[in-house]
């Protein structure tokens, strides 16, 4: 999987004239340290970086200037509760209420899960003054925070580029590119291992091109039919292993740094996921040397899906009890 994605991502770069590619956090932590070595030997011209970022920031950032990114972002999921719908902006209950005096921003049921009635006032509240405002507030701030991050790393420079990322819908890729148009960035491609299907348009400004290697389920829906949800094997192969990026923090000396929900993820990290990425990293090191240029045009989806459905729907009996039990991460941010 790591191997013939790398090579697919360095064979569709060398085509596309990228200079520059970006492994975008935490998916692509195992997925960069694979692609090194390999990507040596293959494509040495590829400047290869790690780059952090996750829905939170790039999202709610953009949503201080684009109305379709705030429609969405504010639009409580079926499981949130007033408490986890206002964090995504930024804001308590106690914060909403004071100011709105709502009953569906009531501090005494913060934890309690909204229902479908609470779910649409939320987001009608936060979608106009007074809550609009205090939004509009916390995301300008977010979009600052994040363009300096992404200035520094050199995504404004007009160098050539793409992110390098796990995929699925694409709401997040579509934020990264509102902000880079805001900051005055050119055009950054998006390469991914798959997509999912998504209600977002593509000609609107949450719609947005990803270039998928092994399965794509916007174009085709019924791609891989009888595999069941490859993203999420995706996922906890290529799980990380520090905490998600909740945001940006700029220093006295002006570099900046990514705020983490965590130095460590110390469920995956617990359950073994360092030593069995060390593996995959290490078939990596030992393939790099007997590969050449001719390896950017082979084709290894086939072999991937074969293996990865054997994986997932025939699993032997040890692998099922440790793959069972796994720590699977749902985060409140979707």
């Amino acid at each position: 999987l790591l191997v013939g994605y790398a090579l697919w991502v360095a064979g569709h770069a060398r085509r596309r004239g990228l200079k520059r590619l970006y492994f975008v956090a935490r998916d692509g932590q195992v997925m960069l340290d694979a692609a090194r070595p390999v990507l040596a030997q293959v494509a040495p011209e590829l400047e290869l970086r790690y780059l952090h970022g996750s829905r939170q920031p790039w999202i709610f950032g953009a949503c201080a200037t684009s109305d379709v990114m705030l429609q969405r972002w504010s639009t409580p999921r079926l499981d949130f509760t007033p408490r986890t719908a206002l964090a995504r902006v930024g804001l308590t209950p106690e914060q909403a209420h004071h100011v709105t005096g709502d009953p569906a921003a009531d501090p005494g049921r913060a934890d309690v899960p909204l229902t479908a009635a609470e779910r649409d006032r939320l987001a009608a509240l936060l979608q106009r003054p007074p809550l609009l405002d205090l939004v509009r507030t916390g995301a300008e701030r977010t979009a600052q925070e994040t363009l300096a991050y992404l200035r520094q790393e050199g995504l404004l420079d007009g160098v050539p580029s793409a992110l390098v990322d796990a995929g699925w819908e694409g709401r997040t890729a579509a934020a990264f590119d509102h902000l880079v148009r805001r900051g005055g960035g050119g055009r950054v491609e998006h390469l991914v291992l798959g997509t999912l299907p998504s209600a977002a348009d593509p000609r609107r400004e949450d719609g947005v091109a990803l270039t998928p290697w092994l399965f794509d389920r916007q174009r085709h829906r019924g791609a891989w039919p009888a595999f069941p949800a490859p993203n999420m094997l995706v996922e906890m192969l290529c799980a990380g292993t520090t905490g998600r990026t909740l945001g940006y923090r700029i220093r006295d000396d002006e570099q900046v740094e990514p705020v983490l929900a965590a130095a460590d993820n110390e469920p995956v990290l617990a359950w073994g996921l360092a030593r069995m990425q060390s593996v995959a990293v290490r078939a990596a090191e030992l393939a790099a040397p007997h590969l050449d240029e001719r390896a950017l045009h082979a084709d290894l989806r086939g072999a991937v899906e074969a293996v990865l459905r054997a994986f997932w729907t025939e699993p032997t009996e040890a692998e099922a009890r440790a793959w069972g039990s796994f720590p699977w991460e749902e985060e409140m941010w979707p």
